[in-house]
């Protein structure tokens, strides 16, 4: 009787490489899911700091307190408007709280946005100041 020469199945290393792209694999797509809410949070870091940076310069160009409070608020709005979601009011738009206007003083506004990043809520606030022009007329009520 003949002895037949083992095969290439027969090795006890072989599938090793499937059982460790199986161990691995989850973590790998932990990894890549924590480095994208990363960059959702950078992204909505940079998006709260540039609306409320354009809210406080387009506020403090206003002749009144109740045009720049508005003024603010509709700039805030339409800045985050389409780029994230926040909790805080009907439609995703932020929270924005102008105060400080005055004649020849610093109108600032902070922008707050409440956000839901793969399940866990966030919270982060943007704060931006502008100068209000010394020689301009401003009326308060």
């Amino acid at each position: 009787m003949r002895l037949i020469p083992p095969s290439r199945g027969s090795d006890p290393d072989t599938g090793m490489s499937t059982v460790e792209v199986v161990l691995w694999a989850p973590f790998i797509v932990i990894v890549l899911l924590f480095m994208v809410a990363l960059g959702m949070l950078v992204n909505a870091k940079g998006v709260l700091g540039s609306a409320a940076s354009d809210a406080a310069r387009m506020g403090s160009l206003q002749r009144s307190v109740d045009g720049a409070n508005s003024q603010a608020v509709a700039i805030a709005d339409d800045d985050t408007l389409g780029s994230i979601s926040c909790l805080n009011k009907p439609g995703g738009l932020p929270t924005v709280t102008p105060s400080g206007f005055a004649q020849g003083g610093l109108y600032q506004v902070v922008v707050t946005c409440k956000m839901d990043i793969f399940g866990l809520t966030q919270t982060e606030t943007a704060t931006a100041v502008a100068p209000v022009d010394e020689y301009r007329e401003v009326t308060n009520p």
